[in-house]
Parts: structure tokens; sequence; C-alpha cells
């Protein structure tokens, strides 16, 4: 294990735009996303979908650091949900900024936050956990 290696929760359209993110980052290596069972075997922008949510425990014994790649249309309950038995399984969540976002030296994020490409997030601001900044 390298404190490289990230763990995706998540495979569908919102793990596309928090790859493009990741990859421009250039400070991890994505070993692979958990997805539905039928998305098992696809590949998200070039990066395998390992297993589903079932396997959750297991892969964050292998990959500690972890990122929630599901998106919130409606409800934030499936990444509440992912986030709370990822942690429950000793999951860490790494703050990811992509380099083409601007956030002040006086706003705090939380743990599992990811800043998208163009957001601002300004002095004062303060960002909790598992927050998606767009």
């Amino acid at each position: 294990m390298s404190s490289r290696e990230l763990l995706l929760l998540g495979a569908g359209g919102h793990a596309e735009s928090c790859l493009d993110v990741i990859e421009a980052t250039g400070a991890f290596d994505v070993v692979g996303l958990l997805g539905t069972p039928v998305e098992v075997g696809r590949t998200v922008l070039g990066h395998p979908v390992v297993g589903s949510d079932d396997a959750l425990a297991s892969w964050i014994e292998r990959v500690p650091q972890v990122l929630i790649a599901v998106g919130q249309i409606d409800s934030p309950a499936v990444r509440v949900r992912l986030y709370e038995a990822a942690l429950a399984a000793g999951a860490r969540f790494p703050v990811i900024v992509s380099p083409r976002a601007q956030v002040s030296r006086h706003a705090s994020l939380g743990d599992g936050t990811i800043v998208h490409h163009g957001a601002v997030v300004n002095a004062g601001a303060r960002i909790g956990v598992n927050c998606i900044v767009n």
C-alpha cells in the first residue's frame, strides 16, 4: 500500500468528474472503483470497476484511502451511507482540490471533500466532510 493509492466508491457519471480532477492533481494512483454489481468489470476513464459495495471492507483493508465518487441529485443518502460504511471500516478520506480551482488559505475543507475544476472557495468558508464543491 502506497500513500498515493486511492479507491473510489461509485462508478457513474460523477466518478468521471472526480477522476478528471484526481488525474489533474497527479497526487494519487487510482487502484479502482467500487460500483454496482452490473458495473463490475467495466472501466471508467480507463480505471477498472474492481468490485461492488459488498467488497467495501476487504478493499479498505488493502487501500484505506477512499473518495466517495457518487454524486448527489435528489438526496445525499447514498453518499452518507457509503461514507459511514467506509469510515466504520477504517477508511481515510483525503481532500482533493483541482489545480484549476481557487481555494483561499483562509478557508477550511473537511475530510473527503473534492473541489472541482473552476470552483472558488473564498476566505472564511468552512466546507464540511464528504462534500462536493463544483
